[in-house]
């Protein structure tokens, strides 16, 4: 499936918005499915709505969930894995799609416990505090890579089996015509 374009834009911006409504569904610690997003987008949407749409919707949600001390490590981390997340644009494979997954749920466990250890006061601040503050978090990072493997393959699964032919049929839909002549102007 190539890039999302205008005739299913709707589509795409209705599973952002499920994927953010789902965070205020009761989950695990660190089991989201925000990195499938932020990879979602920058695969199949080009521009800057590729990257906006997604920081709007987690922002209007922080809103009501609230935003912490680290907000800038984690949406500073979401950048970098929107980035990262431009290497899936020319090939979508499954090893291609877990690679990038994995290494996206590294930064955003290396980023945002680096965030924990320099602004919060459980650790000292050595190189020892720091060690034991990843060490810590190990069980969230299990947790987030499950879960971000999970939503991954769930999100790209429903664009390659979902997105494409529900385009084609509004392909199909938008060319309908009564005597030769477009019924729908789109």
């Amino acid at each position: 499936m190539g890039m999302i374009t205008w005739r299913n834009s709707f589509l795409f911006t209705a599973m952002v918005g499920i994927i953010i409504f789902s965070r205020w569904i009761p989950h695990p610690a660190n089991v989201t499915p925000m990195v499938a997003l932020f990879l979602f987008a920058t695969a199949f949407r080009k521009g800057i709505y590729a990257f906006l749409i997604p920081v709007a919707g987690m922002a209007l949600s922080d809103i009501f969930l609230g935003y912490s001390t680290i907000s800038f490590y984690v949406y500073g981390s979401f950048l970098l894995i929107y980035l990262t997340g431009f290497t899936l644009r020319a090939k979508k494979s499954f090893m291609k799609i877990t690679v990038v997954t994995l290494a996206s749920s590294t930064l955003f466990f290396l980023i945002t416990n680096f965030g924990v250890w320099l602004h919060y006061p459980l650790y000292e601040k050595t190189a020892a505090g720091l060690i034991l503050c990843y060490t810590m978090a190990l069980p969230f990072f299990r947790n987030a890579v499950l879960g971000d493997l999970i939503y991954t393959y769930a999100v790209f699964a429903v664009a390659r089996y979902g997105l494409e032919p529900l385009s084609a049929t509004f392909d199909e839909f938008r060319n309908l015509s009564y005597s030769g002549k477009n019924i729908l102007t789109v």
